[in-house]
């Protein structure tokens, strides 16, 4: 688990502005000289490090770890164009103890000393104000000093992290996203049922309001109105922080329900979608944020230590968990329904869907149960070449309350 916060340092002497400078200048010859014309043929930060760091550590004076560090900071550059490449606001990052030492003055001032040459080390004092509180609060607390970014502004950003107690994940804590929310189970080995709910709600609503102003300014801008594409740009921005702050509070309230039931985090893996129904219906999935809530939330799992995994997708929205049998996903009636044609079962799609999730996790695992005395076939959630299904159903434990099932 890391935590960041940014410090402020004092005005420093002329002549460690002169030192610091000349690192940051010589970071950037490195990166225009050797990191830049290579980065574009590697596939990975590693990759990038095993080719160049060799003749890098040849030429720069800067200590290994920085270098190091600065190799694998710089491979995000990759995803930008050439023309865009901006490395004015590059970090140089110290690890602590290696390349930074952290400590305090008489008058209890603190100070990094970081090494910008080879046996040679610059002090740097910080500000005191609330950033430093916050921060010595942490380190009474257990964090530890884990590495300093310095900034063009010779601003401290400081990683501190902490290493969280291990709980014993054994229950599952099933996903299901759709275009009108998120829906989550939490449920026991046993096939007990612990939570069920909603997330993120209104999240599809709001950007639909954006939508339909943008099909009307759309219609504008193919006639050249340069106000209807300015206006358009906005909203595609607006849109765009709608779902990465709407994706961050599900993401959290995920992780606060999986710590609270101790439970592992588990996605559909779906597929790419294909555009094959009607227009209004291929609009609403690909509304769906799907893709930056699974990476959102596997990067908070890092911090966390909550396990994060994938189940296939096949089935689990028509899975029936009253009986086991394969059904259209959604009533024809009511696209909010499914509807089960064997045993009448009649539950939220969306629901359902997270539940199955989780019970196919289980079945992944080989802890097989069943939802009540008809022996549900779990197997109906697997692919028939799977070979980890076998004798499934034979597998089964009962549910502890079988009237559960009536109520899912």
């Amino acid at each position: 688990m890391q935590k960041v916060i940014k410090l402020q340092s004092v005005e420093l002497t002329h002549k460690k502005q002169l030192e610091l400078s000349d690192a940051r200048i010589e970071a950037k010859r490195i990166i225009n000289k050797f990191i830049l014309p290579n980065i574009d043929s590697c596939e990975d930060n590693g990759q990038l490090q095993q080719k160049v760091y060799n003749d890098i550590r040849k030429e720069s004076y800067l200590p290994s770890q920085v270098l190091l560090n600065l190799i694998r900071s710089s491979f995000h550059l990759k995803q930008k164009s050439a023309e865009t490449r901006n490395i004015d606001r590059i970090t140089l990052d110290y690890n602590i103890p290696r390349a930074c030492k952290m400590f305090m003055l008489d008058d209890k001032k603190l100070c990094f000393a970081i090494t910008v040459k080879p046996r040679h080390r610059i002090v740097i004092p910080i500000e005191s104000n609330g950033s430093v509180i916050r921060f010595q609060k942490q380190i009474d607390n257990g964090w530890k000093m884990k590495q300093i970014g310095l900034t063009n502004r010779n601003e401290i950003i400081a990683t501190i992290e902490k290493k969280k107690v291990r709980k014993n994940y054994k229950n599952i804590l099933g996903i299901d996203t759709n275009s009108n929310n998120v829906s989550v189970t939490a449920l026991t080995p046993q096939g007990k049922i612990m939570k069920q709910l909603y997330l993120g709600k209104n999240l599809y609503d709001r950007k639909a309001k954006i939508l339909k102003r943008k099909a009307i300014l759309q219609s504008h801008a193919d006639k050249g109105s340069s106000k209807a594409q300015e206006k358009l740009r906005k909203l595609s921005r607006k849109v765009r922080n709608i779902n990465k702050n709407a994706v961050g509070e599900i993401s959290k309230q995920i992780h606060e329900i999986a710590e609270k039931y101790e439970a592992r985090i588990v996605f559909e893996r779906l597929h790419k979608f294909e555009a094959n129904k009607s227009k209004a219906f291929n609009r609403k999935v690909t509304l769906i944020p799907f893709h930056m809530l699974t990476m959102t939330t596997a990067i908070r799992s890092v911090d966390t230590g909550v396990p994060m995994g994938y189940v296939d997708s096949y089935h689990t929205s028509k899975w029936c968990s009253g009986c086991g049998s394969v059904n259209p996903p959604h009533d024809s009636s009511n696209y909010a329904i499914y509807r089960c044609g064997n045993c009448g079962l009649v539950v939220n799609s969306d629901r359902k869907a997270s539940l199955a999730v989780a019970v196919k996790k289980f079945a992944e695992r080989k802890e097989y149960f069943q939802f009540s005395a008809k022996r549900v076939p779990v197997n109906a959630l697997f692919r028939g070449d799977e070979s980890n299904v076998i004798q499934a159903t034979e597998n089964a434990v009962s549910l502890s309350d079988p009237k559960e099932a009536s109520c899912l």
